[in-house]
């Protein structure tokens, strides 16, 4: 009579201890990052980095730019107050800085393809910009970000009516680069 006693107690113990939580229903869905549309506005998926309009960035993680002909230099990429903007010799007209939320996903993708000028509307971008400036007519500017909150943001530059774009990282006083850098590695 002890025999069924301990099969039923192992049986419940079993059944009990099953986590249904675990997400090892193949049926389940997994909410993910926040962010996963490629072609998001508020998606960074990497960084060029760079601190010297001249300087071969440092590629972090996978970024999502568009940047044909590399017309548009944007510098340094991690920032702490001021950014450079230069064109090459061709006129800059519109900035826009968009916050962005940094997402490890579409390492792969290669953007060059995926994006063109026509990506985004100026009325989307402009919308979602914490900072616009416009009726520009100079192929280098500086833009003072002191009053945007540290993290990432997309910088978008209208060159003789080609939108471009570039991944910014905002830090905050003196944080660790390396943290940045571990983030995407």
């Amino acid at each position: 009579m002890k025999n069924p006693w301990v099969l039923l107690f192992a049986f419940v113990f079993l059944v009990a201890c099953n986590n249904s939580d675990d997400n090892s229903n193949e049926n389940a869905t997994d909410d993910g990052p926040t962010i996963t549309d490629v072609e998001d506005l508020n998606l960074v998926t990497g960084l060029l980095a760079r601190e010297t309009p001249d300087q071969n960035p440092f590629v972090l993680g996978n970024p999502n730019v568009f940047v044909p002909n590399n017309s548009v230099r944007i510098y340094p990429t991690i920032a702490a107050g001021i950014i450079n903007i230069g064109a090459n010799g061709l006129t800059i007209s519109d900035i826009w800085v968009v916050p962005a939320e940094a997402e490890k996903i579409h390492q792969e993708e290669d953007f060059s393809v995926l994006y063109t000028e026509n990506t985004y509307t100026q009325s989307d971008i402009d919308n979602s910009a914490s900072l616009s400036i416009g009726e520009l007519s100079s192929s280098e500017v500086a833009v003072n970000l002191e009053a945007l909150a540290p993290g990432y943001y997309r910088v978008f530059v209208l060159v003789e009516g080609v939108l471009q774009w570039e991944n910014l990282y905002i830090r905050e006083g003196s944080e660790d680069i390396d943290d940045l850098i571990e983030f995407w590695n």
